[in-house]
């Protein structure tokens, strides 16, 4: 990050004109590309860039990449990429041609996992399409790195001497929840209520978003090392409710294969497969006391 650029939340850049919705709604809505909802769990992180070297250096990745810019030009949507990348200004190739174009076009630059929104001035058509000033500022729009999930059974999270709010989603490393009546705290440890278990977190607040009965905040959490273990069978379990990587299921994972019939494929009797089966219940054991190198998933 450049001295040259503003992190915001995407709940404060509201205001501005140009949104994206070729994004998830882990972004928010578009008044170019149309309106879909806005989801203020998320807590999109929106990057404000204004250093003329990061934009130039964007604009000629995107040339040798072939990237595109979309831009809704009145009710239309033309595609321009760029042909020629100068001190000042840049050369757009266009499709379809337009004789006519306003002075001050939007659009989103396509190909990225970010989302880059430009501002084109002082725009003057040419053969191939249009020339535009270098732009000034842009705005990157950046994806959730970790999966994030709804709670379907909703935690409590307390912090302090008597405070709790219900916890909306969670992450491998964060966490969304709704304060009514208060403000959120800004760092705080949290004690997690799950199902009869308590899980203790350091949390860390990065966004907050006011709503009609309360104020949203998203966490940055770190697990207390005892409970570490806990809290990622949490979230996998929102994520993937579906699946287990409990240990108790080996034993009957091992069953499966031999009443189903697959240890007899190779014309060999599920008892002449003991050792590798103690090969592989120690492996589980293994994985088991190093769930970040891996695991058995049912």
């Amino acid at each position: 990050m450049t001295e040259n650029s503003t992190l915001i939340r995407a709940g404060e850049a509201a205001a501005s004109p140009l949104r994206s919705s070729a994004q998830s709604e882990t972004h928010v809505d578009s008044d170019i590309w149309g309106t879909r909802a806005h989801d203020p769990i998320a807590g999109a992180v929106v990057e404000l860039i204004d250093d003329p070297s990061r934009i130039a250096d964007l604009l000629r990745a995107a040339l040798c990449a072939g990237r595109s810019l979309r831009v809704q030009v009145s009710c239309d949507e033309i595609v321009a990429t760029p042909a020629a990348i100068g001190d000042s200004s840049v050369m757009w190739r266009v499709a379809p041609h337009r004789d006519t174009l306003p002075d001050t076009v939007r659009g989103i630059l396509g190909g990225y996992i970010s989302c880059y929104e430009l501002t084109l001035t002082d725009v003057r058509p040419s053969p191939e399409g249009f020339v535009s000033a270098m732009p000034a500022s842009l705005r990157r729009t950046r994806r959730r790195c970790e999966p994030r999930a709804r709670c379907a059974a909703t935690p409590i999270a307390r912090w302090g001497r008597d405070e709790e709010a219900p916890v909306l989603s969670v992450s491998n490393g964060g966490l969304a929840i709704q304060v009514v009546g208060g403000d959120p705290p800004a760092a705080c440890d949290f004690t997690l209520a799950h199902r009869g278990e308590s899980v203790r977190l350091r949390a860390l607040r990065r966004w907050q978003k006011p709503v009609a009965d309360g104020m949203l905040a998203g966490y940055r959490v770190r697990p207390a090392a005892a409970d570490a273990t806990h809290w990622r069978a949490i979230v996998a379990g929102e994520l993937h409710p579906g699946t287990s990587t409990a240990r108790t299921a080996a034993a009957d994972v091992w069953s499966l294969y031999e009443e189903s019939g697959y240890l007899r494929l190779s014309g060999k009797q599920p008892g002449e497969f003991g050792p590798i089966a103690e090969a592989v219940d120690h492996a589980r054991t293994r994985l088991g006391d190093v769930a970040d190198l891996g695991c058995q998933v049912v």
